[in-house]
């Protein structure tokens, strides 16, 4: 409706066609476009995926979180790094996809796993997760751990400490040699939750946080120091985390990636801005991504990149993929970068391409608006840059296909 509201296609023969598609029983998404060819290492390296829920960008810094600091100048840091989106659960279906969450529907219809979790397996990584929040959302149970053979590889603790520390007794057991992967996901900043007998640093702090009502003005101070005390009390769990980890030799020979599902707004694009899901300004989308890749230099990346990035540089250059990125994902490597004039995010609701200077959002209706990457700002009579959007609706489109191609491309 897009197109046709645009005068870019005749929307009755659009429909015709759907018409004709949706009758075929097996209609299903190409993912990859043709079968992965691989050559596996013969060292295989660990790894080891923590996500840190509601952890915005700017939150890096020696004041806030001087351990996720520290550890960030010896390794490999993206100043420059967009989420999949607002939400957690499109968030990370970009993170282990390696595509725009658009395609999220058409994978849970399909019930297909990623690509990166099919070759770990193949490749006999002992893979297990480790969550606060457990694993019961759709995202999880019917998408990224769909295909796991093992389902007793998914547990959960009963905070973000219990959870650290359950993953150290489980890696402790491992045999060396063997590699395995492991997926921690902490509630961190997003969930605001802090131990009671946890006196944090920024005084005074909302002690209670009702989800679903409004935040009077004379609360929002309080609800900025909760959110800076949560961040700073994770710090503190990283700081002795990281420890162990060098303490027992785990960095020698294991792939670190620390980053966000998305950040976390404190009213900056206006008082009823709170949280995240809410807009795409960078409060909300902008969040850390460090690597801690043995072998690779420390370094600061300041070129644009996204979490549909991940995939394509983990496929072949941790399990020896060597078909084109292009063939499973819209991103790029990592150890690579590019620069790039744009990235494609959002949901099934709208899209969002994020260029150097200006957001561009449209809906399906055909609905759009502009607005300024530095504060948010909409930009009044803001046109589109059409070149830039159709090259994102081929993207949008460009894995979707028929049963008849699927079967070839699996």
């Amino acid at each position: 409706s897009f197109l046709a509201r645009h005068g870019w296609l005749d929307l009755q023969e659009f429909k015709a066609r759907e018409k004709s598609e949706v009758e075929q029983p097996h209609r299903r998404l190409l993912y990859p476009l043709a079968p992965l060819q691989v050559q596996p290492h013969e060292q295989k390296l660990n790894l080891l995926l923590i996500v840190l829920s509601g952890l915005r960008q700017d939150m890096l810094n020696n004041i806030n979180m001087p351990n996720l600091q520290r550890f960030s100048q010896q390794y490999q840091r993206f100043d420059n790094h967009l989420a999949g989106d607002n939400e957690t659960e499109t968030s990370l279906f970009s993170l282990f996809y390696g595509l725009p969450a658009q395609y999220a529907d058409d994978v849970i219809a399909d019930k297909r796993p990623p690509l990166l979790i099919d070759e770990l397996q193949r490749q006999e990584y002992r893979i297990k997760a480790f969550t606060t929040d457990g694993l019961n959302q759709p995202i999880y149970q019917h998408a990224i751990f769909s295909g796991i053979r093992h389902k007793q590889q998914i547990g959960a603790g009963r905070n973000d400490e219990a959870t650290l520390k359950s993953w150290f007794a489980w890696q402790q057991k491992q045999q060396s040699g063997s590699p395995w992967f492991s997926y921690i996901a902490l509630s961190g900043p997003g969930s605001l939750t802090l131990p009671a007998d946890f006196q944090g640093p920024y005084q005074p702090e909302l002690k209670k946080i009702d989800p679903f009502g409004s935040i009077p003005a004379e609360q929002r101070p309080l609800l900025v120091n909760r959110y800076k005390n949560a961040v700073f009390y994770l710090d503190q769990l990283l700081g002795n985390y990281f420890e162990q980890l060098m303490t027992h030799q785990v960095l020698d020979n294991t792939l670190v990636i620390i980053t966000s599902d998305h950040g976390f707004e404190l009213g900056e694009s206006g008082p009823a801005s709170w949280g995240a899901g809410g807009n795409y300004s960078n409060v909300q989308m902008k969040v850390p991504l460090l690597m801690a890749w043995p072998g690779h230099a420390n370094q600061q990346i300041d070129t644009l990149t996204s979490h549909q990035d991940l995939v394509p540089t983990l496929l072949p250059e941790l399990l020896g993929v060597m078909s084109p990125e292009v063939d499973y994902s819209t991103g790029h490597s990592l150890l690579r970068p590019i620069s790039r004039e744009w990235v494609i995010s959002g949901n099934n609701r709208h899209s969002v391409i994020f260029g150097q200077q200006e957001i561009t959002l449209f809906d399906r209706q055909g609905n759009f608006e502009v607005r300024t990457v530095d504060g948010y700002k909409n930009i009044d009579n803001g046109r589109q840059d059409m070149p830039v959007l159709l090259k994102v609706m081929r993207e949008l489109s460009r894995f979707k296909g028929s049963m008849d191609n699927n079967a070839t491309a699996h």
